[in-house]
């Protein structure tokens, strides 16, 4: 019975000896969406304020950047 409870013991510490690390940072990278600072802040900003219109008209200017320029040699 005694060498029972000793076994317990020494298995409770050496768990919790393993499972318990202070170190808690995991390494986590956020993924970048390809957007810009201003597009990701109007994911949370309303629909009429002023982060949802900068991002808007930023997505307005690259698209209106990828537009093929007419007369140009197609590829």
């Amino acid at each position: 019975m005694r060498t029972w409870m000793a076994l317990a013991a020494l298995s409770l510490v050496a768990l919790a000896a393993t499972g318990c690390d202070t170190n808690l940072v995991t390494g986590y990278q956020p993924r970048r969406l390809g957007d810009s600072p201003a597009q990701r802040r109007a994911y949370y900003a309303g629909k009429y304020s002023p982060q949802a219109h900068a991002a808007e008209s930023e997505k307005a200017d690259e698209i209106r950047s990828r537009r093929p320029v007419s007369g140009a040699a197609p590829y």
